[in-house]
């Protein structure tokens, strides 16, 4: 009787079986077809003989939950970020951390972790400041940043993973949200690290991949591709602001919004133009915005 192997879905990472000796390969069938030999014994069973028929298994419970809990998180990462369902972690902004990134123009990170806190003190979202090392080795956290933050306590620390840091994981609990924007330096150390256990303790990891940085532009690609295989969503710093805002006409927030971008974004040039072209009153929400 002759036997067959299933190939795995999305088998790169991992082995394809091996066809064996006389074998051949069905590309159609995405199996492996050999020659006649006898089931191993400890090869799991994919039924019950019953009347001369297999009769299939009833699906494992444990197995139906897990899928169904992967497929309720996957759902989940189709909902927008708001004002009401996220949090955000600004790790490690500090001189020390700052002059070693090579990865993109320090000036770019520089302004893309402003507009992630300015977005999150316009919006009010629960934000998180941490540093490492701070008295004895790198530094205070960007000023610029905890200026918007006067009553925040900057979290400091000695662990590269701010995971492992309990005042850390205390402060992201208080957050009470389970959407986590992160954003840090250096990206394959103190941003990755705190991904993985966060997603791992059922956080929905958000990765602001503008507003970190690296070593080296291989570094940062490499920790990016690690996170986002382990099932955190890579953002950028306007992205994360724009969706906050959904609508120009949302009057309340509007100018906080333009205010960001003149200070901190190449947008910034469209939104001058426009005032000088058009007049203080131009407004993408219309009259009720201006």
């Amino acid at each position: 009787m002759a036997w067959m192997i299933c190939a795995p879905f999305g088998h790169a990472g991992g082995l394809r079986p091996r066809p064996p000796t006389g074998g051949r390969q069905s590309v159609a069938a995405g199996r492996v077809i050999g020659p006649e030999s006898k089931p191993r014994r400890n090869r799991p069973s994919v039924g019950r003989r019953s009347g001369g028929t297999m009769q299939p298994l009833a699906p494992s419970l444990s197995l139906d939950r897990r899928c169904r809990s992967q497929e309720n998180f996957s759902m989940s990462k189709l909902d927008m970020l708001t004002p009401d369902n996220s949090a955000i972690a600004l790790i490690d902004y500090q001189p020390a951390m700052f002059q070693g990134v090579q990865s993109h123009d320090r000036l770019v990170t520089v302004n893309n972790v402003q507009i992630l806190a300015k977005a999150a003190k316009l919006f009010k979202i629960p934000t998180v400041l941490t540093t490492v090392a701070r008295d004895s080795f790198s530094g205070p956290f960007m000023p610029e940043v905890t200026s918007l933050f006067p009553k925040h306590d900057v979290i400091d620390r000695t662990s590269m993973n701010s995971w492992l840091d309990a005042n850390f994981r205390k402060a992201v609990a208080a957050t009470g949200r389970k959407k986590f924007v992160l954003a840090g330096l250096w990206t394959e150390a103190c941003v990755i690290f705190p991904t993985l256990d966060m997603l791992k303790e059922g956080y929905e990891i958000y990765i602001a991949a503008d507003a970190c940085g690296d070593l080296s532009l291989e570094a940062h690609n490499r920790a990016m591709e690690r996170a986002i295989q382990a099932g955190a969503v890579p953002i950028t710093s306007s992205q994360y602001a724009y969706e906050l805002q959904q609508d120009w006409a949302r009057s309340e927030t509007y100018e906080g919004m333009m205010d960001i971008q003149r200070a901190h974004s190449p947008y910034g040039i469209q939104i001058r133009f426009s005032k000088w072209a058009l007049g203080e009153h131009a407004s993408e929400g219309g009259a009720k915005a201006g």
